[in-house]
């Protein structure tokens, strides 16, 4: 009967020993399983995120694509239209040209009284349709206001009255052909290899 009894003991401990290593190998497994959709549910996360900021980068990208295109389209309109001398320029269409270039050349200026305005070179450099270097310019405009012609500046140098003109401190060689070339977003941008920087364009 004693016998009995401790056999009895021993299987109930045993039973319960069975028990607690099945609760803790369940346990251990549903800790797994819980640690591993926590992750599938971080990943699916963090690749919704990465995708709207891709979406969102590439909209501000195209944005500014489509922004410097159109200014580019509308200042090279300009430029046509002021070079085209068989169809007169109207009052309206020159004060809408020069306020379309003078706020290209003023952007980025603060708008207080004190702002630091550009050198009169920089401003002639910027309105010119053919982006000639302003320091060369310069030599031709101080010519042009010595003189008592009605022509418009640039009218005067490059088809009127001042075609001709080709000065000593700047000839005409050097005035056509030191431009500017104005990089936009793409042509400005770099890409990067193994220790050196390199220009894309």
């Amino acid at each position: 009967m004693k016998h009995d009894l401790n056999r009895s003991k021993k299987v109930s401990v045993d039973c319960h020993d069975h028990d607690l290593a099945s609760m803790s190998m369940d346990s251990r497994e549903s800790k797994e399983t819980f640690v591993s959709t926590a992750a599938v549910r971080l990943q699916k996360v963090y690749r919704s995120y990465r995708t709207r900021r891709r979406l969102a980068d590439s909209a501000v990208v195209a944005e500014e694509l489509w922004s410097q295109a159109i200014d580019y389209a509308r200042l090279n309109h300009s430029t046509v239209s002021f070079f085209n001398f068989h169809k007169a320029e109207t009052a309206a269409s020159r004060w809408s040209r020069i306020s379309l270039i003078a706020s290209k050349v003023g952007k980025g200026l603060y708008q207080d009284a004190k702002a630091q305005k550009l050198a009169f070179q920089h401003w002639i450099e910027a309105i010119d349709p053919r982006h000639r270097y302003g320091h060369n310019l310069n030599f031709y405009y101080e010519e042009w206001g010595k003189g008592d012609t009605e022509q418009p500046f640039f009218h005067w140098l490059d088809v009127g009255d001042g075609k001709d003109v080709d000065l000593k401190d700047c000839p005409r060689s050097s005035l056509r052909q030191e431009c500017i070339k104005y990089l936009g977003l793409v042509c400005s941008s770099f890409k990067m290899k193994p220790s050196i920087t390199v220009h894309k364009s």
